[in-house]
Formats: structure tokens, sequence, C-alpha cells
């Protein structure tokens, strides 16, 4: 399976080894025209344009920048996995240009709450996998802290958020729902539902320590109850490329076969 079970208020731990490979495939081909440009858009743009769109904003960035896209992109996977605890409420794509989106990583809906994600990704570079995940945990933990802390907020990102319900949520009642919990949240001094990724990519088959992850998550949630932890790890973003590569050059062999 690619995915461990999502339990909220919990730590998650995930290996996606290469025996994922055929679940990852299915899952972009079918969701990532929505995931980046939204529901309304899945009659407009085709996969093969997506995808050529996704590889031109991927080739643009910096080594580190690129791991953090993938490292995203197999976070919303992951989540997609798990539709029945939490769905994507927001965009993969920044709409205004072709640089990082600002704002939150990832908005997700269990169904009463909006819950708000901070993604950290890199490769370890041959130091310590399990120290290196501890480090890219502790940092989104301080990164939506800094974010969620009423005094600091900054206001566009709400109000992106609100903004991209319409592309993505369907239904006029859930999108009226959901904006006005992120209203509510935006007053609240105390949001407490809080999601840190840290997505760890290492050329072996060496796997993340669980107890590690688990002590990291007893600490933190000893002040913030409701965190919740989750340690993806993949070996190479060169495996992620590849299959979108295929998907690109698939989807636009069925185009010119149907002409």
């Amino acid at each position: 399976m690619l995915s461990s079970k999502l339990e909220l208020k919990n730590f998650n731990y995930v290996f996606i080894d290469e025996l994922d490979y055929g679940l990852i495939k299915r899952t972009i081909k079918d969701n990532l025209v929505s995931l980046c440009w939204g529901e309304e858009n899945n009659d407009v743009f085709t996969i093969s344009d997506v995808i050529k769109e996704f590889m031109v904003r991927f080739s643009r960035k910096n080594i580190n920048q690129k791991y953090g896209y993938i490292g995203e992109l197999i976070y919303y996977i992951y989540v997609l996995n798990n539709s029945n605890v939490m769905r994507p409420i927001s965009l993969f794509f920044n709409q205004e240009d072709k640089s990082f989106k600002k704002g939150f990583d990832f908005l997700g809906f269990d169904g009463d709450n909006v819950w708000y994600s901070e993604v950290k990704s890199g490769n370890s570079e041959g130091k310590d996998i399990n120290l290196y995940n501890i480090e890219r945990l502790n940092k989104a933990y301080s990164d939506i802290c800094k974010k969620l802390i009423s005094k600091d907020r900054n206001d566009t990102y709400w109000e992106t958020a609100k903004s991209n319900l319409c592309k993505i949520v369907t239904s006029k009642n859930d999108r009226t729902v959901i904006a006005d919990i992120i209203n509510s949240d935006k007053k609240n001094s105390n949001i407490e539902n809080k999601v840190i990724v840290s997505v760890i990519f290492e050329d072996s088959d060496v796997q993340l320590n669980k107890d590690n992850i688990e002590k990291i998550y007893n600490r933190i949630s000893s002040k913030d109850p409701c965190i919740t932890i989750i340690s993806i790890r993949k070996k190479t973003i060169d495996r992620v490329i590849k299959i979108l590569e295929e998907v690109q050059y698939e989807s636009s062999w069925l185009f010119v076969s149907k002409i």
C-alpha cells in the first residue's frame, strides 16, 4: 500500500518505495488536474497540459526547492489515499505565477475542522536520516506556529484559502461551511489543528525510526494536543519525476491516437 492509515491527532509514518509505483501513478493520472487547477477545471485542462506545466515550474527551481515541490506533491497523494479521514481544500499550484504558493502548504477538511499543514522536505545528503527527519519536523512545527500566531497573521493567507474553495469544493453548501470555519479560525488566537510533515529522500532502503518520531510527537503533543505528525520516507525524487514523465507521454499518445 502507498499509505498507512492517516490518523489525525497522532503520528503517522509512511515508507514509499518502488512497490508503490502503480498507485502513485494512478493517483497522479486521476487527480493531478483537480489538485493543481481545481475541480472546476477538469474539463478545461488535460492531464498532459497540467504535467507539462508542472515540469516547467519544477525545472525553474533550485535543488532544495525541487525536493520541496515533490515532497508537497507526495503529501497531497498521501492525503488523497486517505480521503475518508481528510480531503484537500487547497490547490497545489500558485495561481498567480509559477513560484511556490504563498501561505499554507496544504489545507485539509475532515468534515468538521480545517487542518493547517506545513511540509518540510529534503535529501539527507549523508546526514543521519533520523536526525535529519527530526530537524525537518521541528522546522515545520516552528513555521506553522509562526503562521498561526494571531498577532503576526498574514490576511492574504486566509483570503487565498477562501478564494480557492470555489475551485476545489463542488458543493455550494460545503463551501459556505468551510469558509465560515476559516473565518472563525482567522479570529481564533489558538488554532489547534496543525499538521507537520517531513518528506525525507535518501537513496537507500534505510527506514526512519518510528520511536524517534513518537518521541517528538509526545513532546509536542504535551503542549499542543491536536498536533498531527506525518513522516514520509522516499528513496529518490527522480522516481516521482519518471512517473510524471510517463503519464505525460501516455496521455499525449492517447490524444494523438484519437485524432
